[in-house]
């Protein structure tokens, strides 16, 4: 039997090559890891996003806490998942930066999509396709 992981909870995962995922929430402590790549899962709540407190405390929490994590920032990936809540959310201050590529995936495609992926593969979506028609199954038929 193979051993894949050393350590698992909800906040870690360690493998025995020594790799990992930790989670951390806004604010939550980062001291003391590195990391190669940062993911940013839905960062701010949608009641916040009209808070310009909130916005500014987002973005200092990415500044002075979580960018500093990166072990080289040259080479370091940042991935930013979220619904967009506001013109100056966190995505929106991202792509502000200038440095950052956007993905954007609707619910519903509007128009025919072609996503580029690797090794000269591509990933195409239909007018009217559900991102996850296994969620929103009734949605996929309004725009045909």
């Amino acid at each position: 039997m193979a051993r894949e992981l050393k350590r698992d909870s909800d906040v870690e995962i360690i493998t025995w090559a020594e790799g990992g995922r930790r989670a951390v929430s806004l604010n939550g402590p980062v001291t003391g890891y590195g990391a190669d790549m940062l993911i940013a899962d839905d960062l701010m709540k949608v009641g916040e996003a009209w808070s310009e407190v909130k916005r500014q405390e987002l973005k200092d929490f990415y500044e002075q806490v979580l960018f500093s994590r990166l072990d080289d920032k040259r080479s370091g990936q940042v991935v930013a998942v979220q619904q967009r809540l506001h013109e100056d959310d966190f995505a929106g201050y991202l792509l502000a930066k200038g440095n950052f590529c956007h993905l954007n995936l609707r619910a519903i495609a509007e128009e025919e999509e072609r996503f580029e992926l690797t090794h000269g593969r591509f990933h195409i979506r239909a007018k009217g396709e559900a991102l996850c028609p296994e969620r929103e199954p009734a949605l996929s038929h309004k725009l045909g």
